[in-house]
Parts: structure tokens; C-alpha cells; sequence
């Protein structure tokens, strides 16, 4: 789908099938995986969500965030990353609104979702086959 272009990773918590999964993913669609570690990043010296969401978007295609630590933290962090994204692509700061991907928040984890139903979908199929 993509010539090139850069995939950011956002891991609040520890992952492994997620982490990988989504690498896959960026790679399958001609993306690089670039890793954001809060630690070091400007965030450590009190970058606000709304400057790094912004700065890391004028490189970026696709933002993957995994939050799941705190309930009620975790969503809301994504939606103040994606109102930024928003917010700076009708200014004019960004010239596109890249992709924000939930790999897991404190409500919901959509990867796994989708996963589950497609092997649940499949498990049904063959079910149906072997009854004809």
C-alpha cells in the first residue's frame, strides 16, 4: 500500500503478541516501525500530549497506542492524542492526519477483538461444512 513511510509505536505497558503483531502489520502495509519510549523523549522534560502527538505526526502514516494500565486513563489518552492530530491538521500544522491506532486502552482491545471473531467465523464455517 505504501512506496515508504513510518509507523509509530506507543507501549505504555508491556506487550509481546501486540507489539509483534503490530510491526507485521506496519511492515505487510510498506511501513518502518519506529518505537516512541516516553523516557526518552522530550515527554521526560515535560512535553505536553498535544506537542509530542503533533511533532511525531509530520514523519508519521500511522500512530499505534497500547494504554491499558489505569481504568479511565488509558482511553482518554488516546482521544487527547487524536484531538490533537485533529486540531493540527486543520490549522495547517500537519499536512495529513496520520492514522491512530487503539492496540489496547483501559475499555476496549480492538486487535484482539477482530481477531477473535475472525476465529470464531472460521470455527463456525467448518462447523457448517461438517454437517452437510
Amino acid at each position: 500500500m505504501f512506496n515508504s513511510g513510518l509507523g509509530i509505536s506507543v507501549f505504555r505497558d508491556n506487550s509481546t503478541r501486540t507489539r509483534f503483531s503490530y510491526a507485521s502489520a506496519l511492515n505487510l502495509l510498506g511501513l518502518a516501525q519506529q518505537d516512541l519510549d516516553e523516557g526518552k523523549s522530550q515527554i521526560a522534560h515535560g512535553e505536553t500530549v498535544r506537542e509530542t502527538a503533533n511533532m511525531i505526526s509530520f514523519c508519521a502514516d500511522a500512530i499505534g497506542i497500547r494504554d491499558d494500565m489505569f481504568l479511565g486513563a488509558g482511553n482518554a489518552y488516546m482521544r487527547e492524542v487524536g484531538e490533537a492530530l485533529d486540531d493540527g491538521h486543520k490549522q495547517g500544522v500537519l499536512p495529513q492526519r496520520p492514522a491512530l491506532i487503539n492496540l489496547q486502552c483501559d475499555i476496549d482491545h480492538p486487535t484482539q477483538s477482530m481477531a477473535g471473531s475472525r476465529l470464531a467465523a472460521r470455527a463456525l464455517r467448518f462447523a457448517g461444512e461438517s454437517e452437510r
